[in-house]
């Protein structure tokens, strides 16, 4: 199954209505919160050429852990001044989604996820 991920802010609120008209009770920020996550676990697929690994939202940061140890392989927090994601995502959601990608890239070529 082919998730969506919506990659703007306009986007996102499409997403939700959609979501809504199908009778899913949901709100923004879980709709925000789903496409940052998806988002960043694609890159990371996609640069290990599997699903080895597993992101979620640990204390306002993105933490990235091995899929069959669960041990943490690296964490990545909310860009420059942005206190949260949300707000990242929110104020600018492409420049979001470009930091997220470079995150992972620099990651990954230091091996800091495997």
């Amino acid at each position: 199954m082919d998730v969506q991920i919506p990659t703007t802010y306009e986007g996102a609120t499409r997403l939700l209505r959609s979501m809504q008209r199908k009778g899913i009770d949901i709100g923004l920020n879980q709709v925000i919160e789903d496409a940052v996550v998806n988002f960043t676990q694609s890159i990371c697929d996609e640069g290990l050429e599997g699903s080895y690994v597993r992101v979620h939202y640990a204390d306002e940061e993105l933490t990235i852990t091995d899929d069959a140890t669960d041990e943490v392989e690296t964490t990545i927090s909310a860009p420059g001044t942005c206190n949260s994601f949300q707000s990242a995502f929110r104020r600018d959601a492409p420049k979001l989604m470009h930091y997220l990608e470079t995150q992972v890239h620099e990651a990954l070529t230091k091996h800091q996820i495997h």
